[in-house]
């Protein structure tokens, strides 16, 4: 069962809503027939109904969803607003990993190249907070900076990263507020690379930031590896996984084992084989995740598979925030409970299922969850997320960026400095 993980996905489904809703995956939409958006609905309700699993999670009702949105699928004239309907019929089960992908953003998940404003941005109350600005994308040629806020588009107000949306070569008008002083941008969205290398930087004599963006199709174990090799040299080792938001087991794995040892079982995926069966010798039902974790077999959960001739053996802080997800949160999770790592930033995506994504009909590509996870320690993330033991703010333009100040200041004192 464990080597089956290594092919496993855990990007979360916020992640990819993020591409799809900003229509960053397609110079121009394509038009899609009756004939097509039913193909891609019989593929669709076969998966679900017969393959896909949550713990306690009534799949059969999936066709009355989409016969509620059967209007808005009539209607819908480009795979991407077929698509948008089709996610959010999908998203009333009320949990992440259950996504549709269009022809175009399948290709953009492989190609890591997408078209439109290159940012990332958590969601505020008073608008759109950048937490990432893509190197050389139009945001970063227009002078959007991390940490500035985005309120409006062409003149109304911003509540989700919908309201983004456009395609390739238009144009938006972004207001944004920084320091309180409001700017307008004139940006053209363009095609960008969404590739982020992995990265090692020296923060202090003795402390590395070693930051991750992903663990999908981005990550390079060979440059994982490199930095590794050279953090082994820090006594304190900050480990940045913010606006991560997930990606493949196999790599998660990967930099799991520079910590933790092969005999640590540091977590379990619940599938729906073993809550059947913990139904069957037990006689309560498989709905409870928790309890089905705890009653596992201790050779069925999860571990390193990679032993190490050494290990990270430092201190750790773990950055993260609400773009971590999934794979990250595991990774954050297992460092935390197994290696005393503290958590600075806020509290992650709760975004945590295993899924496969599996090519359907007219090039669409379907993400479903097979199963839950519970940490070693039994907390299921999904619909939770992680807690930091110490908030951070994001850091606004121009300024230093406090989760490292903290991290630093408890590296050296073993206390959070209160710096805000």
């Amino acid at each position: 069962m464990l080597r089956r993980l290594r092919t496993w996905t855990m990007a979360t489904a916020a992640m990819f809503a993020f591409a799809v809703a900003h229509g960053q995956t397609s110079p121009v939409p394509q038009d899609i027939t009756t004939d097509q958006k039913q193909a891609v609905l019989k593929d669709m309700d076969q998966i679900i109904t017969h393959q896909a699993y949550v713990p306690g999670v009534d799949f059969s009702k999936w066709p009355n969803l989409v016969k509620e949105h059967e209007k808005e699928v009539d209607d819908a004239k480009t795979d991407a607003d077929f698509t948008n309907v089709m996610n959010e019929a999908l998203h009333e089960f009320g949990f992440s990993h259950i996504v549709l992908f269009s022809p175009q953003a399948a290709d953009a998940r492989n190609t890591r190249k997408m078209a439109g404003l290159g940012v990332r941005v958590q969601i505020e109350k008073e608008g759109l907070r950048i937490v990432f600005v893509f190197p050389n994308a139009p945001a970063d040629q227009a002078g959007i900076r991390p940490g500035d806020l985005i309120v409006a588009a062409d003149g109304k107000p911003v509540h989700t990263t919908a309201d983004l949306a456009g395609d390739e070569n238009t144009r938006v008008k972004v207001t944004v507020d920084r320091d309180g002083k409001k700017n307008v941008y004139d940006i053209t969205r363009k095609i960008f690379s969404t590739d982020m290398p992995e990265t090692i930087k020296w923060v202090e004599s003795d402390t590395a930031l070693v930051t991750i963006p992903t663990f999908d199709l981005g990550y390079r174990k060979s440059r994982v590896s490199e930095i590794m090799n050279e953090a082994m040299k820090a006594k304190n080792l900050i480990l940045d996984l913010r606006s991560n938001g997930g990606g493949q087991v196999s790599n998660l794995l990967h930099l799991a084992s520079y910590f933790i040892d092969t005999k640590t079982a540091f977590g379990t995926f619940v599938n729906r084989t073993m809550a059947d069966k913990y139904a069957e010798e037990t006689g309560k039902p498989g709905t409870d995740p928790l309890a089905v974790a705890n009653w596992v077999p201790d050779k069925d959960r999860l571990r390193t598979l990679d032993p190490r001739s050494e290990l990270y053996t430092g201190k750790i802080v773990v950055l993260i925030n609400g773009g971590t997800g999934s794979a990250s949160e595991m990774m954050a999770a297992a460092l935390h409970e197994y290696r005393d790592a503290r958590l600075i930033g806020s509290k992650s995506a709760g975004a945590v299922l295993a899924s496969f994504m599996r090519p359907i009909a007219e090039k669409f590509l379907l993400q479903y969850p097979v199963m839950d996870y519970v940490t070693g320690k039994g907390v299921r993330l999904e619909g939770h997320g992680l807690v930091p033991d110490e908030e951070a703010p994001i850091a606004k333009f121009g300024e230093d960026d406090k989760a490292i100040t903290l991290a630093v200041k408890w590296f050296t004192t073993g206390q959070f400095a209160h710096l805000f």
